[in-house]
């Protein structure tokens, strides 16, 4: 299996089932994600889940929106949300590092309006 060529959410599936736990790096900034308030500024929050580690995290949870957990900040509890979207890196515990492009809004809007563009029929035609 080559996890280079897996969706994030397979990837992270695969990892999990491979370590005691990972290190995802997400823009907190982002719409949708959940975390404490005091780090909501952050563009690249780093937040360590695992279905092995010290401290349980017996919700953890990875579906077609994202990553859903009850973690602990200080030892309170408080559910996170981190959806695929603002999900850029992973680090493994074996330093194993995988990275995904970071699209800027601009840049989404950029291939929007270029694909509204498109033409839906091939643009050249057989002459004779």
């Amino acid at each position: 299996m080559n996890i280079l060529t897996l969706s994030k959410k397979a990837t992270i599936e695969a990892l999990l089932q491979q370590e005691n736990s990972i290190f995802i790096q997400f823009d907190a900034t982002k719409a949708n994600v959940i975390v404490p308030v005091y780090l909501k500024s952050n563009t690249s929050l780093v937040l360590q889940i695992g279905y092995n580690m010290m401290k349980a995290i017996p919700d953890l949870n990875l579906d077609e929106e994202g990553i859903s957990a009850t973690l602990s900040f200080s030892d309170s509890p408080f559910y996170c949300f981190v959806p695929w979207s603002s999900l850029s890196v992973v680090v493994t515990e074996s330093k194993e590092v995988l990275a995904w492009p970071v699209v800027t809004g601009e840049e989404q809007k950029d291939k929007e309006t270029l694909k509204e563009k498109s033409p839906t029929k091939p643009y050249l035609t057989l002459v004779k």
